[in-house]
């Protein structure tokens, strides 16, 4: 499950549930990831619905933001962290094979694989009770697992910043800090 010929795809964030809850959606493809409720470090499991793990992704403890292991069935391990706080970037590195996701102004941010970007990303407005949404172009030679999973941890990073009650989440309008690089306008995905 590495490649697929398909150039758009939704995280959506389940609204009104216990635990974080997702589906993931493009054409031909439906994957379900479902955050573990009582466990810490944090634990969720992106899989097939009513299907095998494809990728676990497991909490570590840190003292700033949230650090993550990638854990794919297929045995590859990736390290996911927040490499800089400031200007929101994140890397995910497994050997010489390694990801970028960069935050940009407003909803908006791309991955970059060995410095090629492979996705760009628009996330909704934070919606009271969870239910953030996150459109996905990515090239068609792009792993989707990879792509969604860093989604999936980077958001859950991000919501260890918020409030501990999900009903007061506020209405966002994006980063406004430095970026560390420039959203493509004309980026297209192949």
């Amino acid at each position: 499950m590495t490649a697929f010929s398909l150039m758009d795809i939704t995280i959506q964030e389940r609204r009104f549930t216990f635990a974080s809850e997702y589906e993931i959606s493009g054409p031909g493809t439906m994957l379900h990831a479902r955050k573990d409720v009582f466990a810490f470090p944090a634990r969720m499991q992106l899989k097939l619905e009513n299907g095998p793990t494809f990728v676990t992704i497991q909490g570590r403890f840190s003292v700033t933001r949230g650090k993550y292991d990638l854990r794919f069935a297929d045995g590859r391990d990736f390290a996911f962290q927040c490499e800089k706080i400031r200007k929101g970037v994140y890397l995910c590195q497994r050997g010489d094979d390694s990801y970028r996701l960069y935050r940009h102004r407003g909803l908006r941010y791309s991955i970059f694989q060995n410095d090629r970007q492979i996705a760009a990303i628009v996330r909704s407005r934070k919606n009271v009770r969870r239910g953030n949404r996150f459109d996905i172009r990515m090239n068609s030679d792009a792993d989707l697992t990879i792509v969604a999973a860093m989604v999936l941890a980077m958001n859950a990073s991000e919501q260890e910043d918020q409030p501990s009650d999900p009903d007061v989440a506020p209405v966002e309008y994006g980063h406004r800090r430095p970026e560390e690089k420039k959203f493509d306008e004309n980026w297209q995905p192949t």
